[in-house]
C-alpha cells in the first residue's frame, strides 16, 4: 500500500488487542469506537479511520426480517448473541445503556468470542446481533437494519509512539467528524 511502509494485519479478540498494544507488542490497533471506555485507563491516543454505525442483525426465521426499519425499542423480547464481557466488556454496557434508552433489559442467548461466532449464531437464528455496519454480516439469511447511531471504526496507538510510518498510514483515512 505504502512503499517502504511494512503494514500487517491480524484478527484478534478485542481483549487481546489492547493487550497486547499496552505490552509494545503492536504499534497500533483497529476497533470500533464503543471500546474508547476500555482504554480510559490507559495512555492511548486514537483517530477514527472508517465511519460506521451501528445495526441490528436479524435471521430470516425470526418476524423482524420482513420489516423495512427496525428501531432499538422493538427488540425488547429478542435474545442477543453478544461478546463474551471476558472478551469486550464496553460491548455489554453498550447494550445495555442502549436497551435501557428504549426501556427494557435485554436477553442473552448466548455469549461469543469472535465476530465469526456472531455470524454461525445468527445463521442458526440464535438470536439477534449489535454490530457495526463495518462487520456486514448480510446474506440472503441475514438481513442488516442501521440504528442511525454513529460508532466508528478506530485506529488507537500509545500516546507519543505514533510513529512516522502510523501518521502515514493514518493519512490514508479521512472522516467526518
Amino acid at each position: 500500500i505504502l512503499p517502504g511502509v511494512d503494514v500487517f494485519g491480524e484478527s484478534r479478540e478485542m481483549s487481546v488487542l489492547v493487550s497486547e498494544l499496552v505490552k509494545d507488542n503492536l504499534d497500533m490497533i483497529i476497533i470500533s469506537k464503543h471500546m474508547i471506555p476500555m482504554l480510559s485507563k490507559l495512555n492511548v491516543e486514537w483517530k477514527a479511520i472508517i465511519p460506521s454505525q451501528l445495526c441490528i442483525y436479524v435471521h430470516r426465521s425470526n418476524p423482524l426480517f420482513e420489516r423495512k426499519y427496525l428501531d432499538f425499542s422493538n427488540l425488547n423480547k429478542e435474545k442477543f448473541i453478544v461478546f463474551s464481557p471476558k472478551n469486550d466488556d464496553s460491548y455489554m454496557e453498550l447494550l445495555k445503556h442502549l436497551a435501557k434508552k428504549a426501556d427494557f433489559v435485554p436477553q442473552i442467548s448466548c455469549y461469543i468470542q469472535s465476530e465469526t461466532s456472531f455470524k454461525i449464531n445468527l445463521e442458526l437464528g440464535n438470536g439477534v446481533a449489535l454490530l457495526d455496519s463495518y462487520t456486514n454480516l448480510e446474506s440472503e439469511n441475514i438481513k442488516k437494519f442501521p440504528l442511525n447511531i454513529r460508532n466508528d471504526i478506530i485506529a488507537v496507538w500509545k500516546s507519543g509512539k505514533c510513529r512516522h510510518c502510523m501518521e502515514v498510514f493514518l493519512e490514508l483515512f479521512e472522516t467526518e467528524a
